[in-house]
């Protein structure tokens, strides 16, 4: 098997923050069925193009965009082509959500819900990967 076709997946799930799971991931092959998450889900994309059906809508996210999907929403996901797709990836459980929002916010308020499947916005991808980066290297420290 050709090295730079294998799948390659990096979990920390002992993360420092409770409620926060990171993975970084490169797929060439791999199709992921309808499935949901008990958590949020928020990834950016590093290379190729990740493909996905969310809220009955499908949704294309190139390098530099966010995906996200809400806990139990159903969503499958697969590489655009040959190349496949590499991203990072966190996953955030609504009692983690609920505390940032209710740091964020004076009044006590619901846990979101996002409509869209992709983020076009390049500066807070940038923050999203270098904080991702910054605590896959630094967990245990």
């Amino acid at each position: 098997m050709n090295k730079d076709r294998q799948e390659k997946v990096t979990i920390l799930d002992n993360c420092e923050v409770e409620g926060m799971k990171l993975m970084r991931a490169s797929y060439r092959n791999q199709t992921f069925r309808r499935h949901s998450h008990d958590g949020y889900g928020f990834g950016i994309v590093a290379r190729g193009t990740l493909c996905f059906r969310y809220l009955g809508v499908d949704h294309y996210a190139a390098p530099g965009m966010i995906n996200l999907v809400c806990p139990g929403e159903c969503h499958d996901g697969h590489g655009l082509n040959e190349e496949g797709w590499s991203y990072r990836m966190f996953y955030i459980t609504p009692e983690l959500m609920m505390a940032i929002i209710g740091d964020c916010f004076e009044k006590h308020t619901a846990l979101p819900f996002f409509r869209t499947g992709v983020i076009e916005d390049g500066a807070l991808a940038r923050q999203l990967v270098c904080s991702h980066r910054y605590i896959m290297e630094n967990s245990g420290d």
